[in-house]
């Protein structure tokens, strides 16, 4: 009885150490043949502006956990100045482990400069079918294409 009690309770602290890591918000540069990308960053202040040429990219990747039924939505897409686009695949991990059952996820978008002018991207993290709840996180970032 004791044994199965120590294995019990080592998988249990296992799982919860396991769910609560998440990594920070990362920005990788556009992977295709557009000029540059534009790097934003989960936390950056409302008030910065991101300059963009047409055809230039914005590839956000930004950490949740859907196991939790989060997810990153969007709000304002910028459209039509920006225009969203599949984002490339990463790089797969090289593991010979499973992924982890609970382990956080990157979610990733990809808005490249259409047109010249001005808007702002909003994408909320929250669980779908709470609307009247406030998101548990946020990125709005204005934009400018030129």
């Amino acid at each position: 009885m004791n044994t199965r009690f120590l294995v019990l309770a080592t998988c249990l602290v296992t799982a919860l150490v396991a769910c609560a890591a998440q990594p920070a918000a990362q920005v990788r540069p556009a992977e295709t043949p557009v000029p540059t990308a534009a790097s934003a960053s989960q936390r950056d202040a409302p008030s910065s502006m991101r300059l963009l040429a047409v055809g230039e990219a914005i590839d956000l990747a930004l950490p949740g956990n859907p196991s939790t039924g989060y997810s990153w939505e969007i709000e304002a897409d910028g459209a039509p100045i920006l225009a969203r686009q599949t984002p490339p695949e990463a790089a797969a991990v090289a593991s010979s482990d499973p992924p982890m059952v609970g382990a956080s996820q990157t979610a990733r978008f990809r808005f490249v400069g259409a047109k010249p002018g001005r808007t702002t991207l909003h994408l909320v993290y929250r669980r779908p079918w709470e609307r009247e709840v406030a998101p548990a996180d946020e990125v709005r970032l204005d934009v400018e294409v030129r």
